[in-house]
């Protein structure tokens, strides 16, 4: 069953960039029903997120099972435990290495990404990515 209060945030993010962004909209209306899909906790989805950005699903299924393989349970303290050149290792740009060790830096340290922000202050919680 699915996770209602997932599928009503997204929907109320998909409204809301519709609405603020002509590109998004655009996008949002060319692929209906397309979301991410969360992977037990918000790192996590993030993470799947960056690994499989500008990649076919195929290769970011590959990465994502090689940083697996290294990292096991792939969390904040695990990509730190790892370091960076073993995500390099696993098939990473440089780039997504860099967005993944900040993340897993600020999710690991005293910094926690807000989950339960609403929607509606999407702002802080865009501000609060980018300050990643």
């Amino acid at each position: 069953m699915p996770d209602n209060t997932f599928e009503q945030r997204w929907d109320e993010a998909c409204s809301d960039l519709s609405r603020t962004d002509r590109v998004m909209a655009r996008l949002i209306a060319q692929y209906p029903g397309e979301r991410l899909e969360p992977h037990g906790d918000l790192f996590r989805t993030l993470a799947r997120a960056i690994v499989g950005q500008q990649i076919s699903v195929m290769a970011a299924e590959h990465i994502w099972n090689r940083v697996k393989e290294r990292a096991g349970m792939p969390s904040a303290k695990a990509f730190l435990a790892i370091g960076k050149q073993a995500l390099l290792d696993c098939g990473l740009t440089r780039r997504k290495a860099d967005y993944l060790a900040a993340l897993a830096d600020s999710s690991g340290g005293s910094h926690q990404i807000a989950t339960d922000a609403p929607v509606s202050d999407g702002r802080a919680l865009r501000a609060e990515l980018l300050a990643l």
